[in-house]
């Protein structure tokens, strides 16, 4: 026993020594895995294929007492609102083309149409298939419905009101909209105008949200921030709702969005995109931070470029080579904005997934891509 622990030993000594000759073991670089690092990829590693379709229509707004029992609605400053039913929009809407958005560059995608049955109905991006044939052989067109993801009414109210959002197509009657499984139930707003009397418009409906009224006495300006905390307002239906634009806060980075924790205002003092796409009136004096490009909710930015365009041009925003690879190279019509607190321009932007898409993982990459990502970088960055 005693010579076998012996020579155990000496095979320990031996195996150590041999060790020592090769010297440490050697590390791995800086910035190269070990082993099994790959066992899960960070997520930063990844780039998520960003893939979607997307629609732009331009809304045309129809608002008359005697026609369909409507009057323009405005603030306490007289800026004028979007329609506060669907009822305020005619039927005139103007479809522009279909776009596939695939990883920061869009493209014009002519196989797709926007087909809309009639008014206040919702209407679908679709896919035509025109060698389709009847029971009797006869050629008769049929089209695939493109799996729809969101939809969003975008307004430009002006320079003191600026951008309000509608999380839905705003021109659809809500008895036609199905939300699981049960349909709403469309029922007329009925606002006491507090504020009639004092109007200066004639027929502009001064009315507005309680909290917003409440802030009528004190001595603010329309260009007053503190004020500006109270301009979302609704009607007695949910999805009646138009929100004031506002940024999440990510290092320089401004995401569009509508949550209540947000700010009124961009997360940096120079953004190259401001006031091309968005109002000077979301600078805020204050903030230093350096801007690192715009992102967020993607259908509320693409309507947002949209309307960096003259009336009946909102295709043109996407024109080939204008948005690619993040990079937007468009330019501000002079036509674009409203120029008075009496006017006001909508669009309805609809996204949808491709046919042969996997819906869950398209909404993933583009959900991801919203919380992290940049969709409108700044100029001077490739």
């Amino acid at each position: 026993m005693a010579n076998f622990d012996s020579f155990s030993c000496f095979l320990r000594d031996l195996h150590r020594s041999q060790r020592r000759d090769q010297g440490p073991v050697p590390k791995h670089p800086a910035g190269t895995p070990g082993p099994g690092a790959y066992h899960r990829l960070p997520r930063s590693s990844r780039r998520p294929n960003v893939e979607f379709l997307f629609v732009v229509l331009e809304a045309f707004v129809f608002e008359d007492e005697l026609i369909n029992n409507l009057r323009p609605e405005a603030d306490m400053w007289g800026t004028l609102r979007p329609p506060k039913t669907w009822r305020g929009f005619c039927s005139g809407e103007r479809v522009g083309d279909i776009f596939r958005y695939k990883n920061g560059t869009t493209t014009r995608a002519p196989e797709y149409d926007w087909f809309r049955p009639g008014p206040g109905q919702p209407g679908r991006i679709v896919r035509w298939n025109f060698a389709a044939l009847d029971e009797n052989g006869c050629a008769y067109p049929t089209y695939e419905p493109c799996p729809a993801h969101t939809t969003r009414t975008v307004f430009d109210c002006g320079p003191f009101l600026s951008t309000v959002i509608n999380l839905r197509d705003a021109s659809v009657n809500p008895m036609h909209e199905e939300e699981d499984g049960d349909y709403l139930v469309d029922e007329e707003w009925e606002g006491v105008d507090e504020l009639e009397d004092e109007s200066n418009h004639g027929d502009v409906d001064m009315g507005g949200s309680s909290s917003f009224k409440g802030s009528e006495g004190q001595d603010v300006g329309p260009t007053d921030w503190t004020a500006y905390e109270c301009t979302d307002w609704h009607s007695e239906r949910d999805d009646e709702l138009w929100f004031r634009m506002r940024f999440e806060h990510d290092s320089g980075v401004s995401r569009i969005s509508v949550g209540d924790d947000a700010e009124l205002c961009v997360a940096a003092f120079n953004p190259s995109w401001v006031p091309t796409i968005v109002s000077e009136s979301y600078l805020h004096p204050q903030i230093k931070q350096a801007s690192r490009g715009l992102g967020g909710d993607m259908a509320t930015l693409i309507g947002l470029l949209a309307l960096t365009q003259a009336p009946g041009h909102c295709d043109d925003a996407f024109a080939p080579g204008m948005w690619r690879r993040n990079n937007w190279r468009g330019k501000r019509h002079p036509n674009a904005s409203p120029r008075r607190e009496d006017q006001r321009r909508g669009v309805i932007v609809h996204i949808a997934w491709l046919p042969d898409q996997d819906a869950r993982e398209a909404w993933w990459n583009l959900r991801d891509f919203e919380l992290h990502g940049v969709a409108i970088k700044e100029s001077w960055k490739d």
